[in-house]
């Protein structure tokens, strides 16, 4: 009888430590900052204006 009722508080503990740490991270989640967007670098590309001012610019 001794060990069902140690096995019953074990359980009982288990389960509110589970419900517990689910609450918890619930909690947390709704506190967070989204993500900031990572911005993906592109590499610069002339306009088709400095084209022209570099085509000018090299022809004497």
């Amino acid at each position: 009888m001794l060990v069902t009722a140690v096995r019953q508080i074990l359980l009982v503990l288990a389960v509110a430590l589970i419900a517990f740490g689910a609450l918890f991270a619930v909690a947390r989640a709704g506190q967070e900052p989204p993500p900031e967007p990572v911005a993906v670098s592109q590499p610069d590309m002339p306009t088709p204006e400095d084209v022209a001012v570099d085509g000018l610019a090299g022809a004497d």
